[in-house]
């Protein structure tokens, strides 16, 4: 059977470091029957690879003086017929196998006739060694037109082939009227250096593509240059499509939304955000129930790839707009919020946005068409809190919050309160935060926390199940309130969920003004947080005499 030469051993053959070891490895290595040459021989090889930088005519012939070299001629014709050897082997590497191969088959065949008794070719037709040989033809003949001489090369050890089998140097030519090759001029590549004059003529297309650069002369006027200046640079005329000129639309669907957020155009990419929020707010997306989940999953972990400008706002705006629409992700956005991969920064980021997402439901009218306003108007309207100092960022807002919502709510007539409708939704997953270490040991994380769940709470205030969810928050204060104690402003958002709770029986109502009563004591200093106590106090106390 028919053998190919292993990859690594090409890789060798044509390595300038390993080069001199290729023959060494095939005796050591490849030869599939026993070898019988003497250690002496294998050092005398040794020696002759390591001595010779490149394959040559005299390291050919002392391969051939070996008595065993007959034995080479299976490893030689193998690598003779592999691609790689005329695709990449230089001529004189392919010179070097070609003249092995060529007089190891007229050796090979003296060796074999005198071994035989009986008067047929020395060579089979049929046999495994003509299977190389035609092989190796098959691979030269694509170069009869751009590289002659390697076509030469298969003619030449085909010559060889056919007179081992049997038929005369005349009679091959006159079978063969195109078998015109200088032989001696291929081995003679072996004896000379590898020089440019000594490679043959390339194709017109190898041609174009070993063209040289341009001379410098084609891009600057030598007699006109100090050397010192570039004014004199000649440019080549460029063709403009103007295709970078084509405007970008904005998206106005989700698909176009979530492949413009995805898209490594910096335009596009922008537009996307700075319009995303617009788009799911204004518009009746009826694909939006369905995209939700993964255009949500996409804003969790949207980078600022281009270095867009209030890159965070924007992508949180957008994170509301797909809440507000479709409240049923609330439970995705907590998830998010428990998870590990998130950071401290977006789990505050998000905590927000529940908060100020429920204001907006509970606050939104029916008849209000959001889509007449400019976007700039919508941002600061809608998303004032963004872009102003934050809700959370100071307890004089939660005092001036407290003042404003002990005065009944007058609201106005066609008021339609759509967070009712999705409170459930909204509270029950956002109490297990209370629950995790992830925000009981971050007080700033566990403060804002308290802020939105007293913004749920109060967009809740008229639920048919308030006293429900005022239990539950209850439950919760109970847990933990006594245990942050030390924090002034985990006790103020502590006092600011009590001012929110409904329904409270009497003894829950006592045990709520003593803890707040204790900590104004405790507090004395801090003029907020007296101010906020005696507030909530005044709450607590308002509650009881309804009772």
């Amino acid at each position: 059977m028919s053998q190919t030469l292993p990859q690594p051993l090409i890789d060798d053959l044509f390595s300038s470091l390993y080069r001199e070891t290729f023959f060494l490895y095939i005796l050591k290595h490849s030869l599939p029957y026993q070898v019988t040459l003497t250690h002496s021989d294998l050092l005398s090889i040794e020696r002759t690879l390591i001595n010779t930088k490149h394959p040559t005519k005299q390291l050919a012939d002392t391969l051939l003086s070996l008595k065993d070299a007959y034995m080479l001629l299976s490893p030689v014709l193998r690598l003779w017929k592999q691609p790689q050897l005329v695709n990449i082997g230089s001529l004189k590497q392919q010179a070097f196998v070609t003249y092995l191969a060529y007089h190891l088959i007229n050796h090979y065949s003296l060796v074999q006739g005198k071994s035989e008794e009986s008067s047929e070719s020395a060579i089979d037709e049929d046999d495994e060694i003509g299977a190389w040989v035609r092989e190796g033809i098959e691979v030269r003949i694509g170069k009869v037109q751009s590289e002659k001489v390697v076509y030469d090369m298969g003619l030449v050890v085909w010559k060889a082939y056919m007179i081992a089998q049997g038929i005369e140097d005349q009679e091959v030519l006159t079978q063969l009227d195109e078998f015109q090759v200088d032989q001696d001029a291929i081995f003679n590549l072996l004896t000379k250096d590898e020089e440019p004059h000594s490679i043959p003529p390339t194709s017109h297309k190898e041609e174009r593509k070993l063209q040289p650069l341009a001379p410098v002369s084609d891009f600057y006027a030598q007699d006109d240059s100090d050397n010192d200046s570039d004014f004199d640079l000649k440019y080549a005329p460029q063709e403009d499509t103007f295709q970078d000129l084509i405007p970008i639309k904005r998206p106005l669907y989700l698909s176009d939304l979530i492949q413009g957020l995805q898209s490594d155009n910096h335009e596009r990419f922008t537009l996307s955000i700075d319009t995303a929020d617009t788009l799911i707010r204004n518009q009746k997306l009826n694909d939006l129930s369905i995209m939700a989940d993964e255009l949500l999953t996409l804003l969790f972990r949207l980078q600022n790839r281009f270095a867009v400008e209030g890159f965070g706002e924007k992508k949180y705006r957008v994170i509301q707009a797909v809440v507000e629409r479709e409240p049923r992700v609330v439970g995705q956005v907590v998830a998010r919020m428990l998870d590990g991969e998130c950071s401290l920064g977006e789990r505050m980021m998000l905590v927000e946005v529940l908060g100020k997402t429920s204001q907006a439901m509970a606050n939104e009218k029916e008849e209000e068409v959001m889509g007449v306003k400019s976007y700039k108007e919508d941002l600061k309207e809608e998303n004032a809190f963004f872009s102003t100092q934050s809700l959370f960022d100071t307890p004089m807002v939660i005092l001036g919050t407290l003042k404003r919502k002990l005065s009944p709510t007058k609201h106005s007539k066609g008021h339609v309160n759509h967070f009712h409708s999705h409170a459930e939704a909204f509270l029950t997953p956002f109490l297990h935060l209370f629950k995790s270490p992830l925000f009981l040991s971050q007080p700033t994380l566990l403060s804002k926390a308290l802020f939105s769940l007293s913004l749920l709470l109060e967009s809740a205030a008229n639920h048919l199940q308030i006293e429900k969810f005022s239990q539950q928050a209850f439950t919760m204060w109970q847990g933990l309130a006594y245990s942050y104690t030390q924090n002034v402003e985990v006790v103020m958002n502590f006092a600011f969920v009590l001012s929110k709770l409904k329904r409270l029986t009497s003894a829950q109502v006592d045990q709520a003004i003593e803890w707040v009563d204790q900590q104004v004591e405790a507090n004395g200093g801090n003029e907020s947080m007296v101010e906020v106590g005696m507030l909530v106090i005044w709450y607590l106390r308002g509650i009881a005499l309804l009772k």
